[in-house]
């Protein structure tokens, strides 16, 4: 029951983010420019902050390291399973946007939604071994995605972003025990409502049917726990 309200108070807390999302949007605080700009400091500074502090906040342990590889291959085992799937279910047809379909069924707002859950439920471990998962989900998306919808095709230099330079820090830092300064966990709360609004930077998500299905894919699970609790 305790677990079911955790995540209910999370899943409202963003729910209230997008909603903010939205509102600036409507109001035009942010345009789609703006939201552009606030996507891009979120993946380029935000996550990469984000990954790199997870890794510094846990204590060395080899119990956390075996966890933590056991976490990259079933991560990756999860990651082929997914891929394999959507191009057995989602088929190349006429007229549609198969490719973006592909890559939305295969990669999700994972960081976003997973971090500040692990962090509420399972403290610090927790946002480590969501990290983890992080860091095999960005190695694909960075790799499989961009060949999915780049027609140029892959290019190794791509590998070089600020997400998969981050994993390599958060490990360097993991394993030599390099701490942050304290400040950057408060940091890291404020910019997390960037997160929310670069979602809510195009006239197709500012919307009512957005808004009401957001609503339902977020509160619907702990809800449900509560009741079956």
């Amino acid at each position: 029951m305790d677990l079911a309200w955790i995540i209910l108070k999370q899943a409202i807390l963003m729910l209230l983010l997008n909603v903010v999302g939205i509102i600036a949007y409507r109001t035009k605080v942010v345009d789609k420019n703006g939201g552009r700009q606030f996507s891009n400091f979120v993946l380029e500074i935000v996550t990469p902050v984000l990954v790199v502090n997870a890794y510094a906040d846990v204590e060395y342990e080899s119990r956390l390291v075996v966890n933590m590889l056991w976490t990259f291959l079933l991560a990756a085992v999860s990651y082929v399973v997914f891929i394999a799937a959507v191009y057995l279910l989602v088929r190349q047809k006429p007229g549609r946007e198969t490719e973006i379909e592909r890559f939305s069924a295969i990669y999700s707002n994972c960081g976003f939604m997973g971090i500040p859950l692990a962090s509420a439920i399972l403290g610090n471990e927790g946002v480590f071994y969501t990290t983890a998962f992080l860091s095999v989900f960005f190695c694909f998306a960075w790799t499989h995605g961009i060949m999915l919808l780049d027609k140029g095709g892959f290019q190794l230099k791509k590998l070089i972003n600020p997400c998969l330079i981050a994993v390599i820090a958060g490990m360097v830092f993991f394993i030599f025990q390099i701490r942050l300064p304290e400040s950057i966990d408060f940091a890291m709360g404020a910019m997390t409502i960037t997160m929310a609004i670069m979602y809510e930077r195009d006239d197709h998500y500012a919307t009512e049917l957005f808004t009401v299905t957001t609503l339902l894919s977020i509160l619907t699970m702990p809800l449900c726990m509560l009741i079956a609790g």
